[in-house]
Protein backbone atom coordinates (compact mmCIF):
# COMPACT_ATOMS: atom_id res chain seq x y z
CA UNK A 1 0.00 0.00 0.00
CA UNK A 2 1.06 3.62 -0.55
CA UNK A 3 1.19 5.28 2.89
CA UNK A 4 0.37 8.77 1.59
CA UNK A 5 -2.93 7.78 0.03
CA UNK A 6 -3.71 4.34 1.41
CA UNK A 7 -3.83 2.84 -2.06
CA UNK A 8 -4.33 -0.87 -2.47
CA UNK A 9 -4.70 -3.13 -5.53
CA UNK A 10 -7.53 -4.96 -3.76
CA UNK A 11 -10.21 -2.26 -4.03
CA UNK A 12 -13.14 -2.76 -6.38
CA UNK A 13 -11.65 -0.90 -9.39
CA UNK A 14 -8.64 -3.24 -9.36
CA UNK A 15 -10.92 -6.25 -9.14
CA UNK A 16 -13.08 -4.90 -11.97
CA UNK A 17 -10.05 -4.27 -14.19
CA UNK A 18 -8.85 -7.83 -13.56
CA UNK A 19 -12.29 -9.23 -14.43
CA UNK A 20 -12.35 -7.24 -17.68
CA UNK A 21 -8.72 -7.98 -18.57
CA UNK A 22 -7.74 -4.30 -18.44
CA UNK A 23 -4.52 -2.68 -17.27
CA UNK A 24 -5.12 -0.85 -14.01
CA UNK A 25 -3.71 2.48 -12.78
CA UNK A 26 -4.68 3.33 -9.19
CA UNK A 27 -5.02 7.07 -8.48
CA UNK A 28 -7.29 6.78 -5.43
CA UNK A 29 -6.36 8.83 -2.38
CA UNK A 30 -7.85 8.39 1.07
CA UNK A 31 -9.32 11.64 2.33
CA UNK A 32 -9.40 13.32 -1.09
CA UNK A 33 -12.14 15.89 -1.58
CA UNK A 34 -13.80 16.72 -4.90
CA UNK A 35 -11.31 19.58 -5.60
CA UNK A 36 -8.44 17.20 -4.81
CA UNK A 37 -9.81 14.65 -7.27
CA UNK A 38 -10.39 17.27 -9.96
CA UNK A 39 -6.75 18.28 -9.60
CA UNK A 40 -5.73 14.70 -10.45
CA UNK A 41 -7.54 14.61 -13.79
CA UNK A 42 -4.57 15.78 -15.84
CA UNK A 43 -2.58 12.86 -14.40
CA UNK A 44 -4.86 10.31 -16.06
CA UNK A 45 -3.07 8.12 -18.62
CA UNK A 46 -3.51 9.38 -22.18
CA UNK A 47 -4.91 6.02 -23.29
CA UNK A 48 -7.40 5.60 -20.43
CA UNK A 49 -10.62 3.86 -21.48
CA UNK A 50 -12.64 3.49 -18.27
CA UNK A 51 -12.36 5.79 -15.24
CA UNK A 52 -13.78 4.66 -11.88
CA UNK A 53 -14.84 7.42 -9.48
CA UNK A 54 -15.97 7.28 -5.86
CA UNK A 55 -16.04 10.81 -4.53
CA UNK A 56 -18.20 13.15 -2.50
CA UNK A 57 -18.11 11.66 0.99
CA UNK A 58 -14.99 13.57 2.01
CA UNK A 59 -16.35 16.85 0.65
CA UNK A 60 -19.44 16.18 2.74
CA UNK A 61 -17.04 15.82 5.72
CA UNK A 62 -18.69 12.53 6.45
CA UNK A 63 -15.84 11.09 8.52
CA UNK A 64 -16.04 14.06 10.87
CA UNK A 65 -19.82 13.71 11.00
CA UNK A 66 -19.53 10.01 11.85
CA UNK A 67 -17.05 10.68 14.66
CA UNK A 68 -19.20 13.49 16.06
CA UNK A 69 -22.25 11.23 16.11
CA UNK A 70 -20.33 8.37 17.71
CA UNK A 71 -19.28 10.83 20.41
CA UNK A 72 -22.92 11.62 21.11
CA UNK A 73 -23.61 14.73 19.04
CA UNK A 74 -25.57 13.48 16.04
CA UNK A 75 -27.37 16.82 15.71
CA UNK A 76 -24.05 18.55 14.98
CA UNK A 77 -23.27 15.78 12.50
CA UNK A 78 -26.49 16.45 10.62
CA UNK A 79 -25.76 20.17 10.54
CA UNK A 80 -22.29 19.46 9.14
CA UNK A 81 -23.70 17.26 6.37
CA UNK A 82 -26.33 19.80 5.40
CA UNK A 83 -23.82 22.65 5.36
CA UNK A 84 -21.60 20.83 2.86
CA UNK A 85 -24.29 19.19 0.73
CA UNK A 86 -24.68 22.13 -1.74
CA UNK A 87 -21.08 21.61 -2.93
CA UNK A 88 -21.59 18.00 -4.00
CA UNK A 89 -23.57 18.28 -7.24
CA UNK A 90 -21.59 21.14 -8.88
CA UNK A 91 -18.29 19.64 -7.74
CA UNK A 92 -19.20 16.25 -9.17
CA UNK A 93 -20.37 17.76 -12.46
CA UNK A 94 -17.06 19.61 -12.70
CA UNK A 95 -15.16 16.39 -12.02
CA UNK A 96 -17.04 14.36 -14.62
CA UNK A 97 -16.88 17.01 -17.32
CA UNK A 98 -13.19 17.62 -16.58
CA UNK A 99 -12.41 13.95 -17.14
CA UNK A 100 -14.26 14.01 -20.46
CA UNK A 101 -12.53 17.22 -21.56
CA UNK A 102 -9.06 16.01 -20.61
CA UNK A 103 -9.49 12.51 -22.04
CA UNK A 104 -12.16 12.71 -24.78
CA UNK A 105 -11.53 9.10 -25.80
CA UNK A 106 -12.79 7.70 -22.51
CA UNK A 107 -15.63 5.22 -23.11
CA UNK A 108 -17.12 5.22 -19.60
CA UNK A 109 -16.81 7.04 -16.29
CA UNK A 110 -18.09 4.72 -13.58
CA UNK A 111 -19.57 6.75 -10.72
CA UNK A 112 -20.28 4.76 -7.59
CA UNK A 113 -23.02 5.69 -5.15
CA UNK A 114 -22.53 5.10 -1.43
CA UNK A 115 -23.82 1.92 0.25
CA UNK A 116 -25.36 1.94 3.72
CA UNK A 117 -23.19 0.31 6.40
CA UNK A 118 -26.15 0.31 8.84
CA UNK A 119 -29.85 0.02 8.01
CA UNK A 120 -32.22 2.73 9.31
CA UNK A 121 -33.45 1.78 12.75
CA UNK A 122 -30.78 -0.89 13.25
CA UNK A 123 -28.49 -0.98 16.27
CA UNK A 124 -25.47 -3.15 17.04
CA UNK A 125 -22.18 -2.53 18.80
CA UNK A 126 -21.43 1.21 18.75
CA UNK A 127 -24.03 1.80 16.03
CA UNK A 128 -27.09 3.26 17.73
CA UNK A 129 -30.44 3.84 16.03
CA UNK A 130 -29.67 7.57 15.93
CA UNK A 131 -26.36 6.81 14.24
CA UNK A 132 -28.07 4.50 11.72
CA UNK A 133 -30.64 7.16 10.92
CA UNK A 134 -27.90 9.78 10.39
CA UNK A 135 -26.20 7.45 7.94
CA UNK A 136 -29.40 6.63 6.09
CA UNK A 137 -30.44 10.26 5.70
CA UNK A 138 -26.97 11.47 4.75
CA UNK A 139 -26.33 8.70 2.24
CA UNK A 140 -29.72 9.28 0.61
CA UNK A 141 -28.99 13.00 0.24
CA UNK A 142 -25.46 12.39 -1.05
CA UNK A 143 -26.55 9.75 -3.54
CA UNK A 144 -29.35 11.98 -4.80
CA UNK A 145 -26.83 14.76 -5.51
CA UNK A 146 -24.50 12.30 -7.25
CA UNK A 147 -27.34 11.01 -9.44
CA UNK A 148 -28.31 14.55 -10.37
CA UNK A 149 -24.71 15.35 -11.23
CA UNK A 150 -24.49 12.25 -13.44
CA UNK A 151 -27.65 13.23 -15.29
CA UNK A 152 -26.39 16.77 -15.83
CA UNK A 153 -23.03 15.53 -17.09
CA UNK A 154 -24.73 13.08 -19.46
CA UNK A 155 -26.62 15.97 -21.03
CA UNK A 156 -23.20 17.41 -21.89
CA UNK A 157 -22.18 14.17 -23.58
CA UNK A 158 -20.20 12.64 -20.71
CA UNK A 159 -20.51 8.81 -20.74
CA UNK A 160 -21.35 8.34 -17.05
CA UNK A 161 -22.35 4.91 -15.75
CA UNK A 162 -23.88 5.02 -12.25
CA UNK A 163 -23.27 2.03 -9.99
CA UNK A 164 -25.92 1.68 -7.29
CA UNK A 165 -25.05 -0.74 -4.44
CA UNK A 166 -28.68 -1.01 -3.41
CA UNK A 167 -28.36 -4.74 -2.72
CA UNK A 168 -25.98 -4.20 0.19
CA UNK A 169 -28.86 -3.95 2.65
CA UNK A 170 -28.63 -7.64 3.53
CA UNK A 171 -24.94 -7.30 4.37
CA UNK A 172 -24.73 -4.29 6.66
CA UNK A 173 -22.77 -4.19 9.91
CA UNK A 174 -25.66 -5.67 11.90
CA UNK A 175 -26.11 -8.64 9.54
CA UNK A 176 -24.66 -12.14 9.87
CA UNK A 177 -22.37 -11.56 6.86
CA UNK A 178 -21.36 -7.87 6.74
CA UNK A 179 -19.62 -6.39 3.70
CA UNK A 180 -18.11 -3.61 5.84
CA UNK A 181 -15.29 -3.33 8.34
CA UNK A 182 -16.53 -2.83 11.87
CA UNK A 183 -15.55 -0.26 14.47
CA UNK A 184 -12.57 -2.36 15.54
CA UNK A 185 -10.78 -1.19 12.37
CA UNK A 186 -10.37 2.38 13.61
CA UNK A 187 -10.36 4.84 10.70
CA UNK A 188 -11.22 1.99 8.33
CA UNK A 189 -14.54 1.62 10.11
CA UNK A 190 -17.54 1.42 7.85
CA UNK A 191 -15.37 0.97 4.75
CA UNK A 192 -16.01 -2.05 2.54
CA UNK A 193 -14.23 -5.31 3.34
CA UNK A 194 -13.01 -7.78 0.69
CA UNK A 195 -16.49 -9.23 0.16
CA UNK A 196 -17.91 -5.72 -0.22
CA UNK A 197 -15.30 -4.76 -2.80
CA UNK A 198 -16.02 -7.95 -4.76
CA UNK A 199 -19.75 -7.15 -4.72
CA UNK A 200 -19.16 -3.58 -5.96
CA UNK A 201 -16.91 -4.89 -8.74
CA UNK A 202 -19.63 -7.32 -9.86
CA UNK A 203 -22.27 -4.56 -9.76
CA UNK A 204 -20.03 -2.23 -11.77
CA UNK A 205 -19.34 -4.93 -14.37
CA UNK A 206 -23.08 -5.51 -14.80
CA UNK A 207 -23.74 -1.76 -15.11
CA UNK A 208 -21.05 -1.42 -17.77
CA UNK A 209 -22.52 -4.34 -19.71
CA UNK A 210 -25.98 -2.73 -19.67
CA UNK A 211 -24.54 0.64 -20.77
CA UNK A 212 -22.48 -0.76 -23.65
Amino acid sequence: MVPACGRSPYGWPGLLAAELGMAFVNMACSGATLPDTIAQVEELPDSVDVVAVTSGGNSLKFTQAVLSCLNGDCAASQEMVMANLPDIRPGTVELLTSIRAARPGVSAIVLTLYPLPVRPGAACGRATEEFADLFAQSAALLNSELRSAAEEARRSGVPVVVVDPAGFGDHDLCSAAPWFHGFEKGLLMLHLNDDGYAAIADTAREALAVAS
